[in-house]
């Protein structure tokens, strides 16, 4: 694709947007997966015999993933 006589910004760059829709796709796959997973739990609690099916569904997860990445990647105070 490029050749010794592309021009070093130009390459770099190409490099760039390389790397950032690498970015945006890993950030779509994850919240794909997140999204999955509550489903999943979810469709688990409604599998549950009655009466039970509330209580499980109150225990789930109800955050966005927005919110989800900001939570998980806080930093954390370390207990002394």
């Amino acid at each position: 694709m490029f050749t010794r006589s592309t021009h070093p910004l130009l390459r770099a760059l190409a490099g760039t947007v390389a790397l950032t829709a690498l970015y945006a796709l890993t950030a779509c796959s994850t919240e794909a997966w997140y999204e999955g997973a509550k489903r999943s739990a979810e469709h688990q609690c409604r599998q549950q015999p009655p009466g039970a099916v509330e209580e499980c569904l109150a225990r789930l997860n109800q955050s966005r993933y927005d919110r989800y990445e900001k939570e998980r990647t806080a930093p954390r105070e370390t207990p002394r």
